[in-house]
């Protein structure tokens, strides 16, 4: 199967699920940061992403506003 292939694939089924444009690298960017969210290790997600440099990974450790929210409730339940 070629890149360009895997891209019109994963197109296609974006389209159907109505997710709009959808491509490889997007899913590859989800993937990374929903493990990352989840508690894995940096290291594991530059191994499984297959980067030679942790700097290529720490792209995703930038901290969402979903989870900035969530550890304020938890750690300041009296703030809001």
């Amino acid at each position: 199967m070629t890149r360009s292939t895997l891209g019109r694939i994963v197109q296609e089924i974006g389209r159907r699920a109505n997710l709009g444009l959808v491509n490889p690298h997007m899913l590859r960017h989800s993937f990374a940061t929903h493990m990352l969210e989840c508690g894995a290790d940096i290291r594991a997600i530059q191994e499984l992403l297959g980067h030679s440099y942790l700097s290529s990974t720490q792209v995703y450790s930038r901290v969402s506003n979903y989870a900035i929210a969530s550890a304020f409730r938890k750690f300041y339940p009296r703030g809001s």
